[in-house]
Order: C-alpha cells, then structure tokens, then sequence
C-alpha cells in the first residue's frame, strides 16, 4: 500500500442555513476547490422549531462510485483483515 501524505489540514465553519440549523461545512467551501468529485460534506444540528423550508432537493441522496479495481482492492483488503 502506498502511503501519502497530508497536503492540507482545514477546520470546518460554523454557519447557519435555513430557518436556524447549524451547519459545519468542511467541504464546499471556496479554500478547498480541488477535491472533485466531492461537492460537499456537512456536519449538521437541527432542532426544533428550527429546520429547512420545502424547496426542489430538500433531502439528502448519496450517490456512491467505485472503480472496478477500486472495488477488487477492497474486496481483497477486506478479506486479508478477518
């Protein structure tokens, strides 16, 4: 296995979205534009009454891509461990 190195440590910001829930955003933010295919990955706390209006994407999806080789190192790494 080839070891690589830390190129950059980043703190995540605290913000608020929506109707009062607060967001830490480490990905998808302005300092850290080279990480595609990554659009975001947020850390989130809602409470109530607070929360996101209706609108088209409310919700979340995962989409999830794996190479074939990808998938045949992890098969074997994971069989390697037990």
């Amino acid at each position: 296995m080839r070891i690589r190195r830390v190129v950059k440590t980043v703190l995540s910001v605290e913000q608020v979205e929506g109707v009062g829930a607060h967001v830490r955003r480490s990905i998808g933010r302005k300092e850290l534009i080279n990480l595609d295919p990554f659009l975001m990955l947020d850390e989130f706390k809602v409470t109530k009454p607070a929360g996101f209006p209706d609108h088209p994407h409310r919700g979340f999806e995962t989409v999830s891509r794996l190479s074939i080789l990808s998938l045949s190192i992890l098969s074997l790494c994971l069989s390697l461990s037990v």
